[in-house]
């Protein structure tokens, strides 16, 4: 280091940054991973209740007052009573750095229905995008924080967000 090198302006890299850090290849998406489940037809209209139900309070949410969060999937219900409470996953938010919050997110707006019968779901260790819907006292009575989920970061995701980004330029 010179003399005179204090007085450089260094440019510091937030260490949350998630583009900074995926441009300087600090850190990597995972690849997309997803669970594959049977469901029934009853199960399936109820997914797709659910899913719709969610779409329209995503809609209806403020931008500014709920906005987007990132978070990474650490796990799902363990003890799930319907198709609903199976896509309920633990999210620990942010996705890099030290966990600052967990929530608990409805990821049935996640879900693929590629065959008949059949029904795919991120895997833990996904990144996904969610919108914080408030706390509430579970059944066990411990207050928890909630949120619907909104879209899987994958690395084409990432791809296309860092290219639309650079044609803004």
């Amino acid at each position: 280091m010179g003399l005179f090198d204090i007085f450089k302006k260094t440019q510091a890299i937030s260490s949350n940054n998630i583009f900074d850090q995926l441009a300087s290849d600090k850190i990597k998406v995972p690849k997309e991973k997803l669970h594959k489940i049977k469901i029934t037809h009853e199960e399936f209209m109820e997914y797709s209740n659910d899913r719709h139900e969610n779409f329209k309070i995503t809609e209806k949410l403020s931008k500014t007052d709920y906005p987007p969060l990132g978070g990474r999937i650490v796990g799902y219900y363990p003890n799930p009573k319907d198709i609903i409470t199976r896509l309920m996953a633990v999210v620990e938010y942010p996705i890099i750095g030290e966990t600052q919050k967990t929530f608990v997110v409805n990821c049935s707006p996640l879900g693929k229905n590629p065959t008949t019968g059949t029904l795919t779901y991120p895997a833990e260790g996904s990144w996904i995008m969610f919108q914080e819907i408030g706390e509430d006292k579970d059944h066990d009575g411990k207050t928890r924080s909630y949120g619907i989920a909104s879209i899987v970061l994958t690395e084409s995701f990432i791809k296309m967000i860092e290219k639309l980004a650079k044609s803004k330029k």
